[in-house]
């Protein structure tokens, strides 16, 4: 097995040398033999761990970086509306197909193991499932060649003065979870239709790049970052964003300089008060497919700095008009918290922004296409 092999040479190389080790990562392991360096560029440091050989403990911890760094839990949101007065775990019962979640039998993944639904915090109203899946990628490098995601489905139904809604959750970690969640959702959305739980002709609401116009979108995103101000998960400002000028309207005369030659704008600071923001009669021009915001958190027992990314990735990569809205943690110090915490930690907040997801997309329907 390649877990059971410590690498050396060349192979040492390869994994010191991707981008998921930073330069950080390595100084980390020398300073901890008692090496110091004044240069940490990787064609320093990376030579001297080639040289000296890394212990089975530092070789663990570089894979746990690894993992950590790429199994990043992403969530899209969304909603359904409920017509059955039986509980979820009820109206899915013991008959929901699970088999042949995957169709295609020329792809390099498979599922490992999938739990079923199950109750959550003794609320049959709130309740999950959690898989895995193992892929195989021959043209990785030698310690990449197998790897194990995890993704996980949540259900929880909210009652309303208008209605019931059942609020969904997809997290995962990879492409290949994200397909996996989606071919469960959409088994479960046909069983909860046969049995009547859903009206045959409603539909799961995602929410879209082209559900907003330009000026509809930027609210939208400003809007939903910035409105937490609790000491669990109190916002800090706007760091990150990404634009694209849209020349089908007018640009007006004093920023006629973004109608030519720009494609995108990828903008990085303390940009709240920017003229991107503040300048409304420029919004009709831009099309915003990134916003990633800084947030504190302070609770008995801990506190926490993290950075949250609200981003349409699939018009951001391929311009893809139908792109969903996706949730992503950037960043997240826990300071000194453990791992269990911080997911905690991290659920917890996910929660806050699902509250708060339909009642700001209800907000800006005005805007909405």
């Amino acid at each position: 097995m390649i877990n059971n092999v410590l690498p050396s040479g060349d192979n040492l190389k390869t994994l010191l040398s991707q981008n998921k080790i930073s330069k950080s990562d390595i100084k980390s392991v020398l300073r901890q033999r008692g090496v110091f360096v004044s240069n940490d560029d990787k064609s320093n440091t990376v030579p001297l761990l080639i040289k000296s050989l890394i212990t089975p403990l530092e070789f663990n911890e570089l894979q746990e970086k690894i993992k950590t760094k790429e199994h990043s839990s992403k969530v899209n949101m969304r909603t359904l509306e409920w017509s059955s007065k039986d509980t979820l775990i009820d109206a899915i019962g013991d008959d929901l197909n699970l088999d042949e979640l995957i169709d295609d039998p020329f792809c390099n993944y498979s599922v490992e193991n999938i739990s079923g639904f199950y109750v959550k915090d003794d609320n049959e109203d709130s309740i999950a499932l959690d898989f895995s899946i193992k892929r195989i990628d021959l043209m990785n490098s030698w310690d990449e060649v197998e790897q194990y995601f995890s993704g996980r489905i949540e259900l929880e139904k909210k009652q309303s003065s208008e209605k019931i809604e059942v609020n969904i959750s997809l997290n995962h970690t990879s492409n290949e979870t994200k397909l996996v969640a989606e071919k469960i959702l959409k088994n479960l959305n046909v069983h909860l239709k046969s049995q009547g739980h859903i009206k045959q002709d409603s539909e799961i609401l995602k929410i879209q790049f082209n559900h907003f116009n330009n000026s509809g979108r930027i609210a939208f995103l400003e809007d939903i970052a910035k409105s937490h101000f609790q000491n669990e998960f109190y916002y800090q400002k706007i760091i990150d964003v990404d634009f694209y000028p849209d020349s089908s309207n007018s640009f007006p005369d004093d920023l006629k300089w973004l109608e030519k030659n720009i494609d995108e704008l990828k903008l990085k600071g303390t940009l709240s008060e920017s003229i991107f923001f503040t300048n409304k009669k420029l919004h009709p021009n831009l099309k915003i497919s990134k916003l990633v915001a800084s947030y504190t958190m302070e609770d008995i027992g801990y506190n926490a700095e993290c950075k949250i990314s609200y981003e349409f990735p699939e018009f951001s990569s391929r311009k893809v008009e139908t792109a969903e809205l996706v949730i992503d943690f950037k960043s997240f110090n826990g300071k000194g918290s453990s791992n269990s915490k911080i997911n905690k930690i991290k659920a917890s907040i996910m929660k806050i922004l699902e509250s708060k997801k339909i009642s700001i997309y209800e907000k800006h329907k005005e805007n909405i296409k």
